[in-house]
């Protein structure tokens, strides 16, 4: 039996929702005893055997104030960043950690402001596996470059490369897991991780839970039009330039003066300023949706998912979409078209543009998909058993060495 330790900074958002699937999915496993340690509270309904980092909440405010102020003294004076930048030191001290000390072997994930990186890679002489949610871990700060202001942290960027190879100099025992091919290659072609084995291993999610369902009675109960083509937007990061919401109101403008805009309906999930989008089109706010089951029935719901950003690793939400049977669209860019690699599964625009984005869209509201086809490829390829398989194989090699 192989007691594995996933560490993550936090237990929502993509990264958190990937190693929380990759620990259910490793629950299942025969063979593999795994456990979580989280940088913040649980939730009410956590996930069995995941533990926060400190059992008092003051001792976790405390931990977490400090790590904050080594943060806002770090980055005083430069512009502020849409996403999270790297801080080599935090006020944890994870190395001392009994669930650490307890482990076979430990994967990483994403840790910022988390993972204090002298203390733990000084202390822990242990295989570990590191699991990419985005190019943070060796970039030297920034989690994309795409639009990041890297001339005003250069500076501290090259601090930090000149830090992390410094730290991971004597480290030999370490894999990279990207869930991406596109992250696996950037890792690979990095100074800082370079030298390291690598591996590709996807995400997973519950197959089960995100699957096809009858879409009528749906609609009715969600609210939205039954006999219209619903186009699905997940708006949670509106105002990050990355994720494209400029380029869907570009591609909705387009489109609207080539079909009739009365048949589409744009659902739109999470909050954000939508008055860019076209009036023409029907726009139904879906609000937030707190529950996997909640997003599980949108995505069965609609036509098409459209997810418009410029840069991602291995979106969750495409997961989501394909194993519902429900077919995406997008631009050809990072860790989607090893999503979307048949065109019964989508379409994507070959380059970042609004007119691109709308020719992909139109072609799919023509097109009729298989809907099984669509759901038995993401099972075949996202399936819990699949990732928890591999990530087995990988952990027994290692402690095979």
């Amino acid at each position: 039996m192989i007691r594995s330790l996933i560490i993550s900074t936090v237990y929502g958002g993509g990264g958190g929702r990937a190693c929380i699937r990759l620990h259910e999915g490793l629950l299942e496993h025969p063979e593999v005893d795994s456990r979580v340690l989280i940088g913040q509270p649980l939730p009410k309904g956590a996930t069995v055997n995941v533990s926060p980092i400190h059992n008092t909440k003051l001792e976790l405010l405390l931990r977490r104030r400090y790590t904050k102020l080594i943060a806002a003294r770090t980055l005083r004076g430069r512009p502020p960043t849409e996403e999270t930048f790297l801080n080599l030191r935090t006020g944890y001290a994870i190395h001392r950690h009994p669930l650490v000390q307890r482990a076979d072997v430990i994967n990483l994930h994403w840790t910022t402001r988390f993972l204090d990186y002298a203390s733990f890679f000084a202390n822990v002489k242990k295989p570990i596996v590191w699991t990419l949610h985005d190019m943070n871990p060796w970039s030297g700060g920034f989690p994309y470059d795409k639009d990041f202001p890297l001339a005003a942290y250069q500076e501290l960027v090259d601090e930090n490369l000149r830090e992390l190879e410094r730290i991971l100099r004597p480290v030999d025992d370490l894999t990279i897991v990207a869930p991406s091919q596109w992250l696996v290659d950037l890792s690979k072609a990095s100074a800082v991780f370079g030298r390291f084995r690598h591996a590709c291993i996807p995400n997973c999610l519950d197959v089960e839970l995100f699957r096809p369902r009858d879409q009528a009675p749906l609609r009715s109960r969600l609210g939205l039009p039954v006999n219209k083509k619903i186009i699905l937007f997940v708006a949670n990061y509106i105002g990050h330039k990355r994720k494209g919401y400029q380029h869907l109101v570009a591609a909705l403008e387009e489109l609207g003066k080539r079909v009739d805009p009365t048949e589409i309906c744009l659902a739109v999930v999470g909050n954000g300023n939508l008055e860019a989008l076209p009036a023409d089109f029907e726009t139904i706010e879906l609000g937030h949706i707190a529950t996997q089951l909640g997003m599980a029935e949108v995505y069965a719901a609609a036509d098409m998912f459209v997810i418009p950003s410029e840069q991602d690793n291995l979106p969750n939400t495409v997961l989501e979409s394909l194993s519902c049977g429900t077919p995406v669209t997008g631009f050809a860019i990072g860790g989607i078209p090893e999503m979307i690699n048949d065109p019964k599964l989508g379409r994507l625009a070959p380059t970042i543009n609004g007119g691109e984005l709308a020719n992909a869209m139109e072609e799919m509201l023509s097109t009729s998909f298989d809907r099984d086809y669509i759901r038995q490829s993401a099972v075949r390829r996202f399936a819990p058993s699949v990732q928890a398989g591999a990530y087995h194989e990988l952990f027994a090699d290692m402690l095979k060495r």
